[in-house]
C-alpha cells in the first residue's frame, strides 16, 4: 500500500515494534523502479513484520502508479 508494507523475514530476528529503518526494494515494472523508504515497525508476528512508511518523505510516483494496477 502507499502507507506501508508487510514483509516476511527468514530465520531468527530481533526486530521489535518501534524499530526504524530503511527499506529498499525493486518493483517488477518495466523500469525496474527502485524504491527507498524509511519505515517504522508497527507489528511483529513471528516472521511477519508490518511497517509504516514514515510520512515526511517525498511521494514516489513510480510506487503510486504501480499500486494502481
Amino acid at each position: 500500500s502507499l502507507g506501508g508494507v508487510r514483509l516476511e523475514v527468514q530465520g531468527a530476528h530481533d526486530i521489535q515494534v518501534g524499530d526504524k529503518g530503511t527499506l529498499r526494494f525493486t518493483l517488477d515494472d518495466r523500469k525496474h523502479s527502485e524504491i527507498i523508504k524509511k519505515v517504522i515497525v508497527r507489528t511483529v508476528r513471528k516472521s511477519q513484520i508490518g511497517c509504516e512508511f514514515i510520512a515526511d518523505q517525498e511521494y514516489q510516483k513510480d510506487l503510486g502508479f504501480y499500486l494502481r494496477f
